[in-house]
């Protein structure tokens, strides 16, 4: 299912639907989501990722809970508010560390959480934690025999390393092409050639 159809989906439920706390977590978090991938507003993403957040989240091993936070983050780094992302990237990774919220969790689910987060410590020049999540997360697709964002992650590997000027830098941009070629993912080709350019 693309983008566009999960919002216009969304969009045709109504809170006075919904029943349990977790359908309304879910319901919040998605419409953070669309607010934020689909229609470039961070400030309403912040909102909705907020009120899943503080008024559904119950749990540090909620999963819902380290998605909203990096969300937030996410919804920071759009704004330009650095040191704000910074906050909530660093509360991510303390929940991931001091608690399991991966433990229940989809696979996919693990593979984004791992990815939007490498991807967010790249974009704050901590290219070490950035190639640990992405390691993470390649290792666990690899585990699975599954080609599940590995495109995406090996991109962001290898642009980690190249900013650390190793030599393995280079095969990982040109295992990210590969992949993405494989994939259909165009953008990733794109970006992977204007790296390999500099």
């Amino acid at each position: 299912m693309n983008s566009k159809k999960a919002r216009d989906l969304i969009q045709q439920i109504y809170t006075d639907q919904l029943v349990k706390a977790d359908d309304y977590k879910r319901y919040y978090y998605f419409q953070g989501q669309i607010k934020l991938l689909l229609e470039n507003k961070p400030d309403d993403a912040l909102f909705f990722f907020n009120r899943a957040f503080n008024q559904y989240v119950v749990s540090q091993t909620d999963v819902y809970g380290i998605l909203c936070i990096i969300g937030i983050s996410k919804s920071y780094l759009m704004k330009g508010a650095l040191e704000r992302v910074r906050i909530y990237a660093e509360q991510a990774v303390e929940m991931l560390e001091n608690s399991d919220p991966l433990a229940m969790a989809d696979f996919q689910v693990e593979l984004q959480i791992y990815n939007h987060l490498a991807g967010i410590l790249f974009e704050l020049k901590d290219y070490e934690g950035a190639i640990k999540y992405a390691q993470l997360a390649i290792d666990e697709a690899i585990d699975k025999q599954s080609l599940y964002l590995l495109d995406a992650l090996y991109f962001i590997l290898g642009r980690a390393e190249h900013a650390l000027h190793r030599e393995n830098a280079l095969q990982d941009l040109t295992v990210a092409k590969t992949l993405a070629l494989i994939r259909h993912h165009p953008e990733i080709i794109v970006q992977v050639d204007q790296q390999l350019a500099e």
